[in-house]
């Protein structure tokens, strides 16, 4: 079970670009999430999830934020929602 409280204002951003040791990072003191844009669609939408959580749920163990990344990204991913790319969609 998880204990742990969540902050339901959290106000975060998000800095894509390439990780060498990682695919993506979580820096509490900012609020800030880097992520490595090179992923499959599937594993950036898992990796911001779990970046996220640890934003979200500070004191949670690696072992219960992961369990709730992947629960959580497969609820979002299955229910249809995807990555686009924006380059494509320039007008």
């Amino acid at each position: 079970m998880i204990r742990a409280r969540v902050n339901p204002s959290l106000k975060f951003r998000v800095i894509r670009r390439r990780l060498e040791d990682c695919v993506g990072l979580a820096d509490t003191e900012d609020c800030t999430i880097t992520i490595d844009p090179r992923q499959s669609k599937r594993e950036y939408l898992s990796t911001l999830c779990h970046e996220w959580l640890h934003l979200a749920i500070p004191s949670a163990s690696e072992r219960n934020i992961i369990k709730l990344e992947k629960s959580l990204a497969k609820l979002i991913w299955n229910n249809g929602y995807r990555k686009i790319d924006k380059k494509k969609f320039k007008h």
